[in-house]
């Protein structure tokens, strides 16, 4: 299945080249209710990162369909290994990294938000910021407080509680990527978002970007 995109959305932004990219739409039994989340099944599982899959989360616009059939001919991406299970586990394994004093095994804690800019993740609405806006922060993040940034984005999504998955649907998202510009938007329904935390991996991590160069035949 994927999730419905309206044609006519489309005409603007033929030159871009588009792939759909394994999600899981995620419901929780008890946090955020009454709302649905993308869940990356594809970056994250190219370069085992618990924390791709926290900050590569969305949230589904309301009304966003699921069709059957593809409405965009575009190439597929493999489906890494992606199940609630797995989910709930790299974010415990997150949320224990938080609170050990010992730095991150992925990489230091004052990196995960370099350059101090990019955006963390729009979690709670694609047109709202986590923990307000990136530009108000200071060009460079100390390790505390990128440490703290990543704790705030977890209890958000309730990790502390006991995080439970009501529902849980394996999708494709369509994404469409500007590789002169080095910009990737998402397309939903009728909303077409910028996500900035795919343009950070795809462009500016070689493993992710070496995949997708290697698919889509990109220079």
């Amino acid at each position: 299945m994927g999730l419905y995109i309206k044609a006519k959305i489309m005409k603007k932004y033929q030159k871009l080249m588009f792939a759909w990219l394994p999600i899981a739409v995620v419901e929780f039994e008890n946090c955020l209710l009454d709302e649905k989340f993308i869940i990356d099944c594809c970056i994250s599982g190219i370069i085992k990162s618990p924390l791709a899959r926290l900050l590569l989360i969305k949230k589904l616009p309301k009304k966003t369909e699921l069709s059957l059939v593809p409405s965009i001919d575009a190439l597929k991406f493999d489906r890494d290994e992606c199940s609630p299970k797995i989910f709930i586990q790299d974010l415990e394994n997150l949320w224990l990294a938080t609170k050990s004093n010992e730095p991150y095994s992925e990489k230091s804690w004052a990196e995960v938000f370099e350059p101090s800019r990019w955006v963390l993740s729009r979690i709670l609405s694609p047109s709202k910021w986590i923990l307000g806006k990136m530009e108000n922060l200071p060009m460079s993040i100390s390790a505390d407080i990128s440490r703290s940034l990543v704790k705030g984005m977890l209890k958000q999504l309730c990790i502390d509680k006991g995080l439970q998955i009501r529902s849980w649907t394996k999708a494709f998202m369509l994404i469409g990527i500007d590789a002169q510009k080095n910009k990737v938007y998402i397309f939903l329904g009728d909303k077409v978002i910028r996500s900035e935390a795919h343009e950070r991996y795809i462009f500016r991590n070689p493993d992710v970007e070496n995949v997708f160069r290697s698919k889509l035949r990109y220079l």
